[in-house]
């Protein structure tokens, strides 16, 4: 399990299908509470989103929820 994923400047590159996929397999990657680092609030789409709470959404860092 993962305790730190950085995904900058390639999720807005992708379509919303794979923007989702990514995600999921983002949330599936980390241990709990772990941090996600993305392009910003906006990269965060889909039900996969859920998964996520916003620690700085400005800085586009997330943590995982359980």
């Amino acid at each position: 399990m993962m305790r730190l994923i950085v995904c900058q400047r390639v999720l807005p590159e992708f379509g919303v299908p794979l923007q989702r996929r990514a995600l999921r397999l983002f949330a599936d990657s980390l241990s709990p509470f772990g941090l996600l680092c993305v392009d910003g609030p906006q990269a965060m789409t889909g039900t996969a989103a859920a998964q996520f709470q916003a620690v700085d959404p400005a800085q586009g860092l997330f943590r995982r929820t359980v």
